[in-house]
């Protein structure tokens, strides 16, 4: 029985040891260091007090508690650093305080090891043998009262602390903030009862304490990964932000969100933690499919809704160091007023700014896409017109009566056309219609209708009635793989030009033979 006790207390501090280094070691970048401390400190407790079982003399057992207190001194400072630093409320500590606590530490160290000197620690120390084991029965000092009143405070302090995060954290932390109050009442529990003068042959038991504890550590850091679950964001700052921000699992259940979320949460409204994904994001199923067949990629979502709001959406993946996923999380930026900036420098780069009507290069580029769309075998009809005697109409009216009449037939040709034709300003008083699917018989009686209707058109500007006419020169192909756009506009062009030779006013069709 007392081989396994004594064994308990090393295999106590191995796990210790090994949770320390663990820790240390995952957080290599500053995170955790008052938890690496606390579990070493522990670890020579533990160490220690196995080693004071197993003196035969009080010179033995008072080294042994000279290597105890290397790890004792300090637990508690570790302790309330490490609930602190667990909790994410580390920052309000000032450095004054810290030094003073390990100031007090330190101290504490050093009358125990001068003990001989003052006896302020232990007054008397005296050794009483059970099997094998040898208790050491204290005499407590003035200094020993004053620290053992330093370690109930500093743990009472941890367990507030801890149990306050606990009430406030998210569903899926709770677990983990559980193993923490668990691993950090246990010792503290011991240690009352021992001063208490309860404990069985007045062993110490803050050492079985902190073995009970070592295994609710080993647990949790296999079952529920702690110290690699996503920091989140300080409350205050997180809730403010106008980005959406949404923390899931791997499983994509809510861990957290910010306020902003019920932004695009139609009905629902307050917290929607251990929910799951599909459930908060019901009416925006595109959300939810970005989210699961996505990681660590963006895309620009509009919502459903009829908002016409576009959130630019991100999806990242939180990962251990063998690429396990811990966490998720989702985060929307409002680019509605950007995306009608960006479409309206879009819209004023493609149209002609006078005819509200494409421009060339527009037309080269909706006619190029055409083309993709549909493909070889169909027929692709163009009608290129000019205005007759356009300078003519500048000459007398002045330039912006000329600006007025070919706003006037562009609004004319646009409301004559199918959805799908393409209207564009060529150049000058220059037009060019593009009718995909038209044969050569119905371009041409479009052509011809448009040309009925520039001529009858009255145009007043300024009390001036204005009349024009038009010319119009159709071509038409069937598409084939090496169909360029450009020379359909050079048959067409061709064509214009016979209409204008042959008196003006008129349609002309394009005919190799002409």
């Amino acid at each position: 029985m007392e081989y396994a006790v004594i064994g308990a207390l090393i295999v106590s501090g191995i796990i210790l040891l090994g949770v320390g280094i663990y820790v240390m070691l995952e957080g290599r970048r500053g995170r955790n260091v008052w938890f690496t401390g606390f579990s070493f400190a522990a670890a020579l407790h533990s160490f220690g007090y196995a080693f004071e079982l197993t003196a035969n003399t009080i010179d033995e057992a008072f080294v042994c508690m000279q290597i105890e207190y290397l790890g004792i001194s300090f637990l508690p400072t570790f302790g309330i650093l490490a609930a602190l630093e667990l909790t994410g409320n580390n920052r309000r500590l000032k450095r004054s305080a810290v030094a003073s606590m390990f100031a007090f530490s330190f101290i504490t160290l050093v009358m125990v090891h001068t003990n001989n000197l003052h006896n302020l620690y232990y007054a008397d120390l005296s050794l009483t043998k059970i099997g094998v084991m040898t208790i050491v029965q204290v005499t407590p000092g003035i200094w020993y009262r004053v620290f053992m009143a330093y370690v109930n405070l500093t743990f009472g302090a941890g367990i507030v602390i801890v149990a306050n995060a606990i009430a406030k954290a998210p569903t899926d932390l709770k677990p983990q903030y559980w193993i923490y109050l668990i691993s950090f009442l246990v010792p503290g529990v011991g240690n009352l009862i021992y001063l208490a003068g309860l404990s069985p042959y007045n062993l110490d038991l803050v050492p079985y304490g902190l073995m009970i504890m070592s295994v609710l550590l080993a647990f949790g850091l296999n079952e529920n990964q702690l110290f690699q679950v996503v920091s989140l964001a300080r409350r205050k700052v997180f809730d403010s932000m106008d980005d959406i921000v949404v923390i899931m699992n791997k499983n994509n259940r809510v861990i957290d969100h910010n306020d902003s979320l019920n932004q695009v949460l139609p009905g629902k409204h307050g917290d929607h933690v251990g929910e799951h994904l599909s459930t908060v994001f019901d009416s925006h199923p595109q959300i939810v499919g970005f989210v699961m067949n996505h990681t660590d990629d963006h895309a620009n979502i509009a919502l459903e809704d009829d908002s016409g709001r576009v959130y630019k959406t991100s999806i990242h993946t939180v990962r251990d160091r063998r690429k396990r996923i811990l966490a998720k999380y989702l985060t929307m930026s409002n680019i509605t007023n950007e995306m009608k900036v960006l479409q309206s420098m879009k819209d004023l780069a493609n149209l002609d700014m006078l005819t509200d009507t494409a421009n060339r290069r527009s037309f080269y580029a909706q006619a190029e896409e055409l083309l993709r769309l549909c493909g070889s075998g169909f027929f692709i009809s163009l009608i290129m017109l000019d205005i007759d005697r356009f300078k003519a109409v500048n000459d007398t009216y002045g330039h912006d009566a000329g600006d007025m009449v070919l706003r006037e037939i562009a609004l004319l040709l646009k409301q004559s056309v199918r959805t799908e034709d393409i209207v564009a300003r060529y150049g000058g008083e220059e037009f060019v219609i593009i009718i995909p699917g038209a044969g050569a018989d119905v371009a041409v009686g479009l052509a011809e209708r448009l040309r009925e209707k520039i001529a009858d058109a009255e145009m007043v500007y300024e009390g001036q009635r204005i009349h024009v006419t038009a010319s119009l020169g159709v071509a038409c192909e069937i598409c084939s793989p090496d169909f360029e756009i450009e020379g359909l506009v050079k048959k067409a062009d061709t064509a214009l030009y016979g209409a204008k030779n042959a008196g003006r006013n008129r349609v002309s069709l394009y005919s190799p033979d002409a």
